[in-house]
């Protein structure tokens, strides 16, 4: 018995969430670690309801009230730390004030990647900054549908499939839910990024890419903040694979979701095409989310956090254009099948060096004359 084709699968754990003889497991299942759900033949009923859920064989609706806003958080603080406008952390804050709980990937790596459930303030550092690799979802939709049930306001936040694949779970809309999606490019593996740090001590620090000062791989202690290991993107493979869309998933490249129409209640993400027609009248410095409403309900949440932001109203084209993945999928990397082919064979740095050799050349350069720049730009100033 098989749920769906395996190059369209997910890896949701909407069909491991709902089996009721727990007879479905994720496991690798490629030569570069994505994870497949595995039916153990001997226990399963064939009741069908793994299939039921499937985001690939029962697609969620998608909707879209055409509403975009550019928005950073004002408290300072939360801003720094958050990738581009601290929205996401902000959102967190408040159904967590209210009482409710937050659903989102931790950062944490001492078992994997994955999301976890929160219900303290104390403890939403470990949803903040992007994670650039596939989280696993693991009991979170249970958990998730036992807060619904008992009333409880949950927010759930993860990649447009990962939502899909909780609504489908649920099968059921319920009003104390908000989910908001982020504006994905696709997901590589965790054995990849394990490959990548496994020379430094990760077990029980935090994971994060992307700081106001460019583009890094940063891993840090979660009690003293002490950098464990941070590198730029043209010193990094990992990252530099990620930007290149070398190796997501196959559903990744073409992925239903990587449109304007979502699934999700709310979507955010950078705002990259932010006044390039019209002026924005915030400061940019700091980064800034780009805020899509789908619903009513994510409309109506987004007028009671409103005053918390400085926000925007922009042209609804703006933000899209500015947004490739809200156009269509991600281009697979042309030596992407090469990759896949050198991976088990060479190991992960060979085979890496192997086929982005071009791709670090060009960073390098970039990197170079970005460096030489700010060297000028220093010189004159200094000569007055």
């Amino acid at each position: 018995m098989k749920i769906c084709e395996k190059e369209e699968c997910f890896g949701c754990f909407a069909c491991v969430s709902v089996c009721p003889q727990t007879c479905i497991t994720m496991e690798e299942d490629d030569a570069i670690g994505h994870i497949y759900p595995i039916i153990d033949n001997d226990r399963c009923i064939r009741c069908g309801l793994c299939q039921s859920v499937c985001p690939v064989l029962v697609k969620p609706e998608k909707r879209s009230l055409e509403k975009a806003y550019a928005a950073y958080s004002l408290d300072e603080k939360e801003h720094e730390v958050s990738s581009s406008g601290g929205v996401a952390a902000c959102f967190s804050r408040n159904v967590i004030s209210d009482g409710g709980v937050v659903y989102g990937c931790s950062s944490k790596m001492d078992n994997g990647i994955s999301h976890i459930r929160v219900e303290s303030a104390d403890q939403l550092f470990l949803l903040q900054g992007s994670k650039y690799v596939h989280s696993h979802i693991k009991s979170t939709y249970i958990q998730a549908k036992e807060d619904l049930r008992m009333g409880k306001q949950v927010l759930f936040t993860g990649t447009p499939c990962q939502i899909a694949g909780l609504k489908s779970f649920l099968k059921k809309d319920y009003e104390n839910l908000l989910t908001v999606d982020l504006v994905c490019h696709g997901v590589p593996s965790q054995r990849l990024l394990f490959d990548e740090i496994k020379d430094y001590d990760y077990s029980r620090n935090l994971v994060s890419f992307r700081e106001l000062e460019g583009m890094f791989l940063k891993i840090s202690s979660p009690e003293s903040g002490n950098l464990v290991l941070r590198k730029t993107v043209y010193k990094n493979l990992y990252y530099t694979g990620f930007l290149k869309s070398l190796f997501y998933r196959d559903s990744c490249y073409t992925c239903p979701y990587a449109d304007s129409v979502r699934c999700s209640d709310i979507t955010i993400g950078d705002f990259w095409s932010l006044g390039k027609n019209t002026p924005f009248t915030g400061d940019v410095s700091k980064g800034i989310s780009v805020v899509l409403l789908n619903t009513q309900k994510g409309e109506a949440f987004w007028e009671e956090t409103r005053e918390e932001f400085f926000s925007e109203e922009r042209p609804f084209e703006e933000a899209i254009q500015g947004n490739t993945n809200l156009r269509r999928p991600s281009i697979p990397h042309k030596n992407r099948e090469k990759f896949f082919e050198l991976y088990p064979r060479v190991g992960y740095k060979k085979a890496m060096k192997k086929v982005l050799i071009n791709d670090r050349v060009k960073y390098l350069i970039y990197d170079l004359i970005h460096k030489n720049r700010l060297i000028m730009r220093l010189i004159s100033f200094l000569r007055g």
